[in-house]
């Protein structure tokens, strides 16, 4: 692209901003904005989603930011997912795949070390909450314009993935992640990569190091994929085992 078609594409992404510039305005919350409050987790944790939900998607059409991390929980998370799902909004939708619903009154933390009664169900249950959480975000930046053309789904990518693989030995083996999006970097949609040997392998211990490749790899090759060829490394260097391939075209 030369110079002057370069400066013509930036005259048209202003005026495309300047057009859109009605659809940048705050999210109303019905009460005001809510916090989670002590003692009231479990019943607020799916109002409070609904609420960072339109606030990401408005960080990212005001161009607030560039960057969002959400998580649904932070390692030692005490949700009770048993009161969770007991929202008017999702009663009953939420079952096994024996059609059961979850039967188990400890929190995430503890379900993940395998304490409480029917584990596969409890487990599986939670992570289908937040995966059906995810999909709507991305279904509606899939559906919202962005500045300059394409949608804000186009626009951003959007990794999707949990801190380990096996929550009772901390795991990081068989690490699985989900990326959507990414458009503008030639995400190769669709795709399922398997990297290294499926071993089955289980860490001796807590923290074990697992076999290569790891997530310190993926961030590598992501931020390379983005431009910032410097970036060799991420973290600690012994987790960092070189480029992957077919993620990126």
């Amino acid at each position: 692209m030369g110079s002057l078609d370069a400066i013509r594409q930036l005259e048209m992404n202003l005026a495309a901003s300047a057009a859109m510039a009605g659809s940048c305005s705050l999210p109303m919350f019905t009460g005001g904005l809510m916090s989670p409050t002590p003692g009231k987790v479990d019943s607020q944790t799916y109002p409070v989603w609904k609420q960072m939900k339109k606030i990401i998607k408005t960080m990212f059409l005001c161009d607030v930011t560039r960057v969002i991390t959400f998580t649904f929980g932070y390692g030692n998370s005490s949700i009770h997912f048993q009161n969770v799902l007991q929202d008017p909004e999702l009663v009953g939708k939420y079952k096994d795949t024996n059609g059961n619903p979850i039967n188990n009154g400890s929190g995430c933390h503890d379900i993940s070390h395998n304490q409480g009664g029917n584990l596969d169900s409890a487990q599986y249950i939670i992570d289908k909450y937040c995966c059906d959480r995810t999909a709507e975000l991305l279904a509606e930046m899939s559906a919202t314009p962005d500045i300059g053309g394409g949608s804000l789904l186009d626009n951003t990518a959007v990794v999707f993935w949990n801190e380990c693989s096996n929550g009772n030995v901390h795991g990081a083996v068989d690490m699985p992640l989900l990326i959507f999006g990414g458009k503008f970097l030639k995400l190769k949609g669709g795709s399922y990569v398997q990297f290294g040997a499926k071993t089955g392998q289980v860490p001796n211990g807590t923290y074990a190091l697992p076999k290569p490749p790891y997530m310190s790899d993926f961030w590598v090759t992501t931020a390379q994929a983005w431009g910032y060829n410097a970036m060799t490394s991420y973290g600690d260097p012994s987790w960092n085992t070189g480029m992957l391939s077919g993620i990126f075209g």
